[in-house]
């Protein structure tokens, strides 16, 4: 952000959208740690850590373009 000050309203949004999946990762595990039926898992909690997982790996592949784009500029690429 030092060197890109522009980013940095991306940057937040990253840190705050992990903080928020790690919550919902907790919550989910929780879930699952109360000993609920396999019906109850497979009927809910299934489809919420689908969900989960997609957002996860959606948000990995933003930081690793931003992580790129910031390489490709401090290498004198046109980013």
């Amino acid at each position: 952000c030092e060197q890109f000050p522009n980013w940095t309203p991306e940057v937040d949004r990253l840190h705050a959208e992990r903080d928020e999946l790690y919550l919902r990762l907790l919550e989910l595990h929780q879930r699952l740690a109360n000993d609920q039926p396999f019906e109850f898992i497979a009927s809910e909690v299934r489809p919420q850590l689908r969900r989960w997982i997609k957002r996860a790996q959606r948000h990995r592949e933003c930081e690793q373009d931003l992580v790129l784009s910031a390489s490709d500029l401090a290498l004198g690429g046109e980013g």
